[in-house]
């Protein structure tokens, strides 16, 4: 019987600015790396919400230092820039986490691949919430981030178990 792989799914939002999106890409791929999990991965599949920029060659050539199957989309984002896109959340007009499930639900029928699914929370709380004002809610989103980091990334072997 053949092992049945491990396909990833990560949802990236390339911020405006490119230190907040790929600091957060960073951290996250070293979890995946620390803990086993990218030597299970039979693939990477990233949705990056972006423009159409230096971010696009900067993902790709991030993505070029790791031993593995990396698929990248990207999907432009309808907005100017994230101030705009944070102000006018319209459903019609917004590129969020959906995408990114969308492509799970539709590659659930073509594949009978364990699927791991997680996304750079907090990337826009940068734009939002990195205030002295509001740095309590930015705090709670890079919690929120690592929380997800362990439960799903540091614990895949739990998660994977548990199918």
């Amino acid at each position: 019987m053949d092992q049945v792989l491990i396909r990833a799914y990560y949802h990236l939002h390339m911020t405006d600015d490119p230190v907040v999106w790929t600091s957060i890409f960073l951290e996250q791929m070293k979890v995946v790396e620390d803990s086993g999990l990218l030597n299970q991965l039979g693939l990477l599949d990233i949705v990056a919400i972006t423009q159409d920029d230096d971010r696009n060659n900067m993902l790709v050539n991030l993505c070029q230092t790791y031993p593995i199957k990396i698929n990248v989309t990207l999907v432009k984002n309808k907005f100017a820039n994230d101030t705009e896109m944070m102000y006018n959340r319209e459903t019609s007009n917004s590129h969020t986490e959906d995408l990114t499930l969308k492509r799970i639900y539709d590659d659930s029928f073509k594949h009978d691949d364990k699927i791991l699914y997680f996304h750079t929370k907090g990337t826009t709380s940068y734009a939002s919430n990195l205030t002295p004002h509001n740095i309590h809610k930015h705090k709670q989103y890079h919690y929120w981030r690592d929380f997800m980091n362990w439960a799903v990334i540091e614990n895949w072997q739990l998660c994977e178990n548990a199918l």
